[in-house]
């Protein structure tokens, strides 16, 4: 269950974020065009580590923009933990792809 999200900063495209291992997200074939989304929901996990990223490129801390998060989308099923969740496993990705070796 692999996806790219867009950073918006630079335009980038972050490619093969690894849902797989992360047990609260979940992909419907058909449900949000297959985008991995967090189970139980209509919500595109990466929707959730875009806006935390976003509000950290306008200077907030990381728990302050997870709360900020949780504020634009207050039915986030297990509210801030789900979303504070969601992030370390997104970084921990970037770490993995960070530290492979090129082929």
């Amino acid at each position: 269950m692999k996806s790219y999200f867009e950073h918006r900063a630079c335009g980038v495209k972050i490619i093969d974020m690894d849902w797989s291992g992360c047990e609260l997200v979940e992909v419907v074939p058909g449900k949000v065009s297959g985008a991995p989304l967090l189970k139980g929901t209509r919500l595109p996990a990466e929707t959730l580590i875009e806006n935390v990223q976003a509000y950290m490129d306008d200077g907030q801390l990381l728990e302050e923009a997870i709360l900020s998060t949780l504020e634009s989308f207050p039915s986030t099923p297990g509210g801030a933990g789900t979303i504070r969740a969601l992030f370390a496993y997104s970084e921990s990705q970037d770490l993995l792809r960070r530290h492979q070796p090129a082929l």
